[in-house]
């Protein structure tokens, strides 16, 4: 856990309310506390371990909490971050986790005070990860500080104007999407721990439109996009436009080279992997 002491309180919390509301549980815990070194890491190890639970129980849908303010957090998040449109978009209503299973977030749409105020109404207690007050965290410094300036300086509803943001990137990505996905399927191959773009058929098509091809791409690899960036995906929209040739690497160590007309993406192999095949 990242939170010893902490989890184990929230964990024995939650196994009495799910007893007194005749539920089951599952509980999972990382191999250690040192394979989990940032949020990013616990929020794979999370759904990785809802992924594997559901398809266990064969349960087809995994429904979170996140309601408008962790949307509203999201989108400033990634406007200060220099997201293009798809990442302006937010967190999705529903995101397959595999073939069989979906997560969805049936309280997007709800604030925050909405549902605490609902809970006191019904006597219901709630949790409150203690991590969350931790401005080091940048999406607790937006929550507790930055936004709580924002809404007092300027006299325009912010939240609403967040939320208006991410409702319009998100029309944009579902208006041009299947656009990209009829491209990509003809120009873009997906083959485990590679990726292939034929860049003859996408030479004449605009940079965003690139750029949302690249992104339809690594999803289909699996790869994590939290780490890619604006500049990231302009790079490697660049390359398949044909501006840029020499190799260089992105992040999770994907490496980008040309082969031939083709741009090619790939994992790079570990250094002490290729110094090991050169033992005897």
């Amino acid at each position: 856990a990242m939170r010893p002491g902490e989890a184990d309180a929230d964990e024995a919390w939650v196994r009495t309310l799910c007893e007194r509301l005749d539920l089951p549980i599952f509980v999972g815990r990382a191999p250690s506390t040192s394979s989990l070194t940032s949020e990013q890491q616990a929020r794979d190890a999370r759904y990785h371990f809802l992924q594997q639970t559901a398809e266990a129980t064969g349960a087809r849908y995994v429904a979170t909490g996140h309601t408008a303010d962790d949307q509203i957090e999201t989108v400033l998040m990634r406007v200060l971050r220099g997201s293009g449109i798809a990442g302006l978009s937010g967190i999705p209503p529903v995101r397959s986790l595999s073939p069989s299973v979906t997560v969805v977030r049936p309280l997007l749409s709800i604030r925050r005070r909405e549902i605490e105020a609902y809970l006191t109404q019904i006597d219901q207690g709630y949790l409150t990860d203690a991590t969350n007050a931790d401005p080091h965290f940048t999406r607790n410094w937006i929550r507790g500080e930055l936004l709580p300036l924002v809404r007092h300086r300027l006299p325009s509803d912010v939240d609403r104007a967040m939320l208006r943001l991410g409702e319009q990137a998100s029309e944009w990505r579902e208006a041009i999407g299947p656009i990209v996905e009829r491209v990509a399927s003809g120009a873009i191959r997906v083959a485990p721990d590679r990726v292939d773009f034929d860049t003859r058929p996408l030479a004449d098509f605009p940079k965003i439109f690139l750029q949302e091809a690249c992104r339809h791409a690594w999803r289909s690899a699996g790869w994590p996009e939290q780490a890619m960036g604006m500049a990231e995906w302009q790079r490697l929209a660049a390359a398949v436009a044909g501006e840029e040739f020499a190799p260089f690497m992105l992040p999770s160590n994907v490496r980008v080279r040309r082969e031939g007309a083709d741009v090619v993406l790939a994992p790079a192999e570990p250094a002490m992997s290729r110094d090991a095949s050169t033992c005897p």
